[in-house]
């Protein structure tokens, strides 16, 4: 039996609430915000539209060179309510100087639209850089789905949907979705446990027996350590090749950075699996 079945309201919300291990939750949201104007100031990406919605939308930035190229692809957190592809360009200059392009994929939010509708659109996004990789100067065999939070849940439900993809880069991940029924996150999604087990990657096989690498920061609560070994090890005996690790120092906010950082363990692996679609 899950232990968080036995908590009470208050101890399961604390657990699944990010904002609990940081000291002010404004600021790390600024920090996105004006390191991703500052990204876009410095390298003006072009946006492309992979849907008819006005958010079906994704920022490309591109390395010099003509390319093609090894490309990362970025899907924001937020609980699946907040946030956007304006905030969420910051780790772009990393990459970038790694000779790695980046996509940034903006989408719908609850409540506006249902938990289905955002993975509609997430894979929605990915299959149309797979299609169009050759157009856009990027190599069709060398893209990786990258996401953090509430975007490590939509990239690990892309992986489910989208072929082509070569490995995926999940951050802080929720991959069973079951326990926040009962808590405040579900007010803007509406799910039932049957739903919720349906939009959950856990047990959900993907289309194909890629490398992943699935992370957590150090300073997270047990339930995110909790999430991530659980899925790591699901996603080994499917057969992927899976590398796990908790980054030191790291909380559920600021390690999206060390994407493309070549100094940190995630930047050395998020570049390796990148340029050669393997983390040996």
């Amino acid at each position: 039996m899950n232990a968080w079945k036995t908590w009470t309201k208050e101890r399961l919300e604390r657990e699944y609430s990010p904002s609990s291990i940081v000291s002010d939750l404004g600021a790390e949201i600024e920090g996105y915000a004006r390191d991703s104007a500052a990204a876009r100031a410095a390298h003006p990406p072009t946006v492309i539209s992979y849907g008819v919605h006005p958010t079906a939308t994704l920022d490309l930035f591109r390395p010099e060179g003509s390319g093609p190229h090894a490309t990362v692809i970025y899907i924001h957190g937020g609980y699946w309510q907040e946030l956007s592809k304006n905030e969420s360009a910051f780790m772009v200059p990393a990459l970038l100087a790694g000779g790695v392009a980046v996509a940034v994929v903006d989408y719908q939010l609850a409540p506006a639209v249902r938990l289905p509708a955002i993975i509609a659109q997430c894979s929605a996004a990915c299959r149309h850089l797979v299609t169009e990789a050759g157009r856009l100067g990027l190599d069709s065999a060398r893209l990786v789905v990258a996401g953090s939070s509430a975007g490590g849940h939509l990239a690990a439900m892309v992986l489910g949907e989208v072929g082509g993809l070569a490995g995926g880069v999940l951050l802080s991940g929720v991959y069973d979705l079951v326990p926040l029924v009962g808590t405040y996150v579900n007010d803007a999604l509406g799910l039932d446990e049957s739903a919720a087990e349906r939009v959950s990657p856990m047990d959900r096989p993907m289309v194909a027996k890629i490398p992943l690498v699935v992370a957590v920061g150090e300073i997270e609560t047990s339930e995110f350590h909790r999430q991530t070994t659980a899925f790591a090890e699901r996603k080994r005996t499917e057969g992927h090749p899976v590398m796990e690790f908790r980054a030191a120092g790291r909380h559920h906010f600021d390690l999206p950075y060390d994407l493309g950082n070549p100094d940190t363990r995630l930047g050395q692996l998020t570049l390796r699996l990148a340029r050669s679609r393997s983390l040996d």
